[in-house]
């Protein structure tokens, strides 16, 4: 059910975004790019990550009237790597199927419309030229970012999350060529200095999983806890600052 509602709510985010980036009204498209890119992946963030910080960080260690406002089960970071698994997989089997489902689907059903109006035969240009435009690699990046996002900041919890994406991304060579070759029209060739504003957000999450991984294994894994068992939340604070 997480994992609808991250879908859910994601569409929403992602509506929102583009409204208020049109508000703004930019000049140059790569402007308009790079304010859509920060905005929608800001939202996205917290969309994506906020249910494994709350099993990592709160639940089971935050008081409310005198006691614990949820106990996890059967302790934080095995269900915190439950978690992450069910997310990584689902999001990565619903990603998938959208990438190369709907646009195949869109482009049958054009042609299909497009066969009805007319009986005569059609050479290959004209059926491909049906098919849906190739907008840009937005999708493609995000969906990159997201996956990185999984598999480095919770690896102390699953660290199985790396092979997991691996395997997908094996899948991903093929579900991409399908889509760019029987979903979508050729895109044209552009040419790009690098990947733009896109390497600040895995160079941020970089730098994030560090952080996260040291608290993690300080603050929710059963390890540290066991080893020193009375440490004051000052020391622990401490002790993940300096890892």
């Amino acid at each position: 059910m997480n994992a609808v509602w991250i879908r859910v709510l994601g569409s929403i985010y992602n509506a929102v975004c583009v409204a208020m980036t049109k508000w703004e009204n930019w000049r140059l498209e790569a402007d308009w790019e790079d304010s859509y890119i920060f905005k929608n992946f800001a939202f996205q963030f917290v969309n994506f990550y906020v249910s494994l910080f709350y099993i990592a960080f709160i639940k089971g260690k935050t008081l409310l009237f005198g006691k614990y406002e949820e106990t996890c089960h059967p302790n934080c970071m095995t269900e915190l790597g439950i978690q992450l698994g069910v997310l990584l997989i689902s999001n990565l089997l619903f990603l998938q199927a959208i990438e190369v489902l709907v646009p195949w689907i869109r482009g049958r059903l054009t042609l299909a419309f497009a066969n009805r109006k007319s009986k005569e035969e059609k050479t290959q240009a004209e059926i491909e030229s049906k098919y849906p435009i190739y907008k840009n690699t937005y999708n493609d990046y995000f969906e990159l970012a997201i996956q990185w996002g999984y598999i480095t900041m919770f690896a102390a919890a699953f660290p199985l999350a790396p092979l997991a994406a691996f395997l997908n991304n094996l899948i991903e060579l093929r579900t991409d060529s399908i889509k760019l070759l029987v979903g979508s029209q050729r895109p044209p060739p552009r040419g790009a200095r690098d990947m733009g504003r896109w390497y600040l957000v895995f160079e941020g999450i970089s730098y994030i999983a560090v952080l996260t991984n040291s608290a993690i294994f300080i603050f929710t894994s059963v390890q540290f806890n066991v080893l020193w068992p009375n440490i004051s939340f000052f020391y622990k604070l401490l002790a993940a600052v300096v890892l």
